[in-house]
């Protein structure tokens, strides 16, 4: 399967579950393939997107997606329900990524 499909699968299973567990109805974020440097991915709450390296993704393949894919979903997820004035990885964050069955980590 090709790096860009696996991305978009595991966002719309990841958004699926946090819709089930939260009672929300939060619809699918633009998956935009145009990151570049050194940073894995970001999450723009703005735009209700998610940029992610696709060098990166191409030389990491699955665990980049695994690990990268759920971590912007919860920065937009986090923002959504607790406003901007949040920790980007504080406790709000934290509690989505367990609720996404995803250790908390920062780096790829």
């Amino acid at each position: 399967m090709l790096p860009e499909r696996s991305a978009m699968q595991r966002l719309q299973t990841d958004v699926a579950r946090s819709n089930e567990a939260l009672g929300r109805k939060d619809r699918m974020p633009k998956l935009r393939f145009d990151l570049r440097g050194r940073c894995a991915g970001q999450a723009i709450p703005g735009d209700w997107s998610i940029r992610l390296n696709t060098s990166l993704l191409s030389q990491h393949g699955q665990s980049f997606v695994d690990e990268t894919v759920p971590h912007e979903w919860a920065h937009l997820l986090a923002y959504a329900i607790y406003g901007p004035r949040i920790r980007p990885h504080g406790r709000e964050w934290r509690e989505i990524m367990h609720l996404l069955g995803c250790q908390p980590d920062v780096c790829h």
